[in-house]
């Protein structure tokens, strides 16, 4: 079994927006994004039950900022002993809490995080595959905090300009759908699509590409 294909250094926006306009994709570029929510880590923002073992941001209120970083740096670790208890070689390439965006698997690697949305070839036999964001919590009933929508901003923004191969396309969500009620007033859905992509279906679109309020000009 191959190594298991890890980073897991925090970033800030700053340096998030360096590291991409640097970084190497190799021979094929991601061509597409797909955003989860973690659920397990959740967090005190967006929690998905009352366990105080999975929150991602637990036992920090004496910390400081250093202790905070190695403390969820080991957390981070943990994640990908378990992917590897799973028999993967890669996970995500992206976790992002209320202060960093976290390198996970390397982004020139194909990821393990949506089965099918991991990656496909297209009907030339062209390899496309996605670029797996995890965003820490359970976000079925709230949405993302401030603090969070600026990283994921700046995450898919970054990646959409270095790339410069898909869209990003604004929708709001319609009042009549199920997940209407993650969409607060102030947010709209956003879908990431490669043009190569066949049309997403709607449990994969509610799934998978629920985005909010993310990629106003900068």
């Amino acid at each position: 079994m191959a190594p298991f294909a890890y980073i897991g250094r925090p970033l800030t926006n700053t340096e998030f927006i360096q590291y991409v306009r640097g970084y190497n994709f190799g021979p094929i570029l991601p061509s597409f994004v797909v955003i989860h929510n973690s659920a397990n880590p959740d967090a005190s923002w967006a929690k998905l039950n009352n366990n105080p073992a999975i929150k991602w941001d637990r036992d920090e209120s004496t910390l400081s900022t250093a202790e905070i970083i190695d403390k969820r740096t080991e957390q981070l670790a943990k994640i990908r002993d378990y992917y590897i208890r799973l028999g993967w070689d890669s996970g995500p390439h992206l976790f992002i809490d209320e202060r960093w965006i976290w390198l996970f698997t390397p982004m020139a690697v194909v990821g393990t995080h949506a089965k099918s949305g991991n990656s496909y070839h297209d009907s030339a036999g062209h390899l496309h595959y996605s670029i797996g964001i995890e965003t820490v919590g359970w976000f079925g009933q709230v949405g993302w905090p401030a603090p969070m929508q600026i990283l994921v901003r700046t995450a898919v923004q970054s990646l959409q300009k270095r790339l410069a191969n898909f869209a990003i396309e604004y929708h709001h969500a319609p009042t009549n759908d199920p997940a209407r009620m993650i969409i607060q007033s102030l947010f709209t859905l956003i879908t990431i699509n490669h043009p190569a992509l066949a049309p997403i279906s709607r449990r994969a679109m509610l799934y998978l590409s629920w985005l909010r309020h993310l990629c106003r000009a900068t």
